[in-house]
């Protein structure tokens, strides 16, 4: 078994008889042969094996009819199976101009029973695959393998493979054009073992996807948002799996929130608002087919924006970058600034705006914003308009309180500015803040703030105090200067001049008053200049004025002016200047004891030269006991020149019951001639201090001479107001006989008590007596204190 008669059989014999061979059979025979003597004869026939082995074949006995049974015939023929052969790549898909490993495997069949000796194959690359170079050619199966790079063959020949064993050959190839390849090479052969199989692989080449990007819009202002879309195409005839990018957007770029995220690529798509990337992995893309990938972005920074992406898959590899651009443009600029920190009171000055474009290769247009003026200012009449911007409309109606720009164009880089003309309404700190500026390609920017103080003028007033003097007798004349409450600011430079009218006159001289100087000179001119007046504060001084002339004078200053304030009012102060000189002006009564009255003259001369008229009466003032001043006139009607009068005046105490009739109560004592009254004020001080001694008398006994015994007296303010303690005395027919020591304060609340100790020492026998005396705002008090020496 494993060997055949071949066909055909080639079956040739000289043994004569007949010979039978069936071809693809089994059996071969010889019957009726001869052989002549001393001779042979041969058969031959071919046989094909039919199986790899070692096959040994025993004929049957050869026979002769006169011979009989010879002997039998044996011999071993070995089948050779060819060699096979396979081949793979690894991997089977590469990117273009990618690398694979090609590897040839040559076995040995597992009949054969001796090697394959003089294997050889050849191998041609199909077009668009080449051996790479360097070409990584390795070979196990001794011979000679060649593959030369860059070229499109692989070879081997007279390779070896023992028994039971297989060998290879590798060498890289590289994919130079895209494609599905099926590459089978040449059968493999070997000298022994004859002609084998071919082999065939499968290698795909696949292209990159390519990539490219554009944003929605070349340019948006700040803070804007556009969208940014990716376009993926696939080149292949093939599906690009593991389709993947990752964009990190420039400095200045964001995910805008909401981030709109679309993906058509399958994969995951990921853009988290807020961040500064966008990428995709895992897509998916079939042959010949695109996707897009979109998100908005938003500018966070003004300036030009270069964005570039490379995108890759697992069969294609790295693809292309795609770039694409966008500027964000800043929004313009503005600033704002008055001529003046301050100005008066209904002063102007004026108020400019400067607006800028910052960015460096755009201009911007539609640039506008609006300035509603606080209260307190308004644009000025005329409005002193000057400036312009771009050709844009600026409205500055006079008298009203906004100012605006409409439609400005600046180039790159550029500016405009324009100023209008502003009043103050009012006095006080003007803040202004403007709307925010826009333009159509920067979108909004910011607000531009200024201040202004408006300041009122400083006010003035006068008085003559007192309003009525004697002839040649003087009177203050004061002056108070101040700064309105609604001014922020001190008043500076203040001043003012004031003409005193003939009849009254002013010493000549000059002095530093509110930080300012006060001149007085001709003898009738006040003028005060330089002064400051702090915010919210007032400046007060007098001078001493003397009327040389008895009449009534109305005396008004000229306008007090000031730095910064402006020119403010006039002051009007009355004096009366009379010849009738009264002594005193005015009457204190001090502290009046419960019940008690007390007296004051008033003395009236007419030291004029004429008789004057007169008359006298008393007005009611403050507290509880106005009403109990009273007086007596002993003034003629007329008074005749250099004569004087009196006037007794009493303030009588009431009977004191409650502490609501405690106190100090005032009225005025009318001195009346003509037109012309002086006025005498008079007060007094209503007390009820009630000092009570216990014990009410002090007897100290006898007491043996030179020696010495103390007693101890209590002092209680049974009364409602405080005692006033002066100090206390011993006086008497023996004071020297008798000390104390007062342990009573300056002043006795009522209710309360203090001690008062009595030392009784006698000088010489016999009896001894004195008192204690108290010395204060009430009645005299004082105790009895007597003793007998011994």
């Amino acid at each position: 078994a494993g060997l055949l008669v071949a066909t055909p059989n080639g079956l040739t014999s000289s043994c004569g008889g007949s010979a039978s061979a069936g071809q693809g059979g089994s059996s071969i025979s010889l019957t009726g042969g001869s052989i002549a003597v001393n001779s042979s004869c041969t058969l031959a026939v071919n046989v094909t094996g039919g199986a790899a082995g070692s096959f040994t074949n025993t004929s049957g006995a050869v026979s002769s009819t006169n011979g009989g049974t010879g002997n039998t015939a044996s011999d071993t023929l070995t089948v050779v199976a060819p060699p096979t052969i396979a081949k793979a790549f690894n991997p089977t898909s590469i990117p273009l101009n990618g690398t694979s490993t090609l590897t040839f495997t040559i076995t040995n069949p597992a009949a054969n029973t001796v090697a394959e000796s003089g294997v050889a194959f050849g191998d041609t690359l199909p077009t668009g695959l080449v051996v790479t170079t360097p070409n990584g050619l390795t070979s196990s199966c001794a011979g000679t393998a060649s593959a030369t790079s860059g070229g499109t063959s692989v070879s081997l020949t007279g390779g070896t493979v023992a028994v039971n064993s297989t060998c290879t050959v590798v060498v890289n190839v590289t994919g130079t054009a895209s494609g599905q390849y099926t590459n089978t090479s040449g059968a493999v052969s070997s000298t022994n073992g004859g002609t084998g199989n071919t082999a065939t692989a499968n290698l795909t080449v696949a292209s990159p996807p390519s990539i490219s990007k554009a944003f929605g819009a070349a340019t948006i202002h700040l803070n804007g948002t556009t969208s940014l879309t990716f376009n993926i195409t696939n080149p292949n005839t093939i599906t690009l799996t593991g389709i993947a990018f990752t964009d990190s957007l420039p400095a200045g770029l964001v995910v805008a929130s909401p981030a709109n995220l679309n993906n058509t690529c399958g994969g995951t798509a990921t853009a988290g608002s807020g961040s500064g990337s966008v990428s995709l992995s895992g897509g998916t893309l079939a042959a010949s087919a695109s996707c897009t990938v979109s998100v908005n972005v938003q500018g966070t920074t003004a300036g030009p924006k270069n964005n570039s992406v490379t995108v890759t898959s697992t069969e294609g590899g790295t693809g292309n970058t795609a770039t694409a651009s966008i500027t964000v443009l800043a929004p313009p600029t503005i600033s704002k600034g008055f001529g003046a920190a301050s100005i008066p009171l209904n002063g102007s000055t004026s108020l400019s705006f400067t607006i800028q474009n910052p960015n460096t290769a755009n201009g911007l247009t539609g640039i506008a914003f609006s300035d509603t003026l606080p209260s307190g200012l308004v644009v000025s009449t005329p409005n002193g308009l000057t400036g312009s911007c771009g050709g844009g409309t600026i409205t500055a109606t006079q008298g009203t309180g906004v100012i605006s720009l409409s439609g400005g164009t600046l180039a790159a880089n550029g500016s405009c500015t324009f100023s209008v003309n502003v009043t103050g309404t009012a006095a006080g700190t003007q803040n202004n803040t403007t709307s925010v500026v826009t333009s159509n390609e920067g979108g909004s920017g910011t607000a531009a703030s200024a201040s202004i103080i408006v300041v009122a003028p400083p006010s003035i007033a006068k008085v003559f105090t007192p309003n009525a003097i004697a002839l040649n007798a003087t009177t203050s004349l004061g002056f108070t200067i101040t700064n309105p409450a609604a001014n922020s600011v001190a008043l500076t430079g203040v001043g003012f001049t004031d003409a005193l009218p003939s009849g009254l006159t002013v010493a000549n001289g000059s002095s530093t008053v509110c930080g300012g100087t006060l001149t007085t000179s001709g003898g009738n001119t006040i003028s005060l200049s330089g002064a400051t007046v702090a915010v919210n504060g007032a400046c007060s001084f007098n001078v001493t004025v003397t009327g040389t002339q008895a009449g009534n004078y109305t005396n008004t200053t000229g306008n007090v002016t000031s730095g910064n304030g402006g020119t403010g009012n006039t002051a009007t102060a009355n004096l009366a200047v009379s010849s009738l000189q009264i002594t005193p002006t005015t009457v204190n009564f001090g502290d009046v004891d419960s019940d008690q009255a007390v007296t004051a003259v008033v003395t009236i001369t007419n030291t004029g030269s004429t008789t004057l008229p007169l008359s006298i009466s008393l007005t009611p003032g403050t507290g509880t006991s106005a009403n109990n001043f009273s007086f007596v006139n002993n003034c003629p009607p007329n008074l005749k020149a250099h004569m004087s009068c009196t006037v007794n005046v009493t303030f009588t105490a009431p009977h004191v019951t409650s502490a609501a009739q405690l106190g100090v109560s005032t009225a005025t004592l009318n001195v009346t001639s003509g037109s012309f009254t002086q006025p005498v004020a008079l007060s007094a001080n209503v007390i009820d201090p009630e000092p009570q001694f216990t014990p009410g008398s002090l007897s100290f006994g006898s007491q043996t001479v030179n020696t010495s015994t103390t007693l101890t007296l209590t002092l209680t303010n049974v009364g409602l107001s405080a005692l006033n303690i002066t100090g206390f005395t011993i006086t008497g027919n023996q004071p020297g006989d008798f000390a104390f020591q007062s342990f009573c304060p300056a002043s006795l609340a009522p209710g309360n008590s203090c001690n008062i100790n009595v030392t009784f020492t006698p000088t010489k026998t016999g009896n001894r007596d004195a008192k204690l005396n108290l010395l204060s705002n009430d009645e005299p008090e004082f105790v009895p204190i007597q003793g007998t020496g011994s």
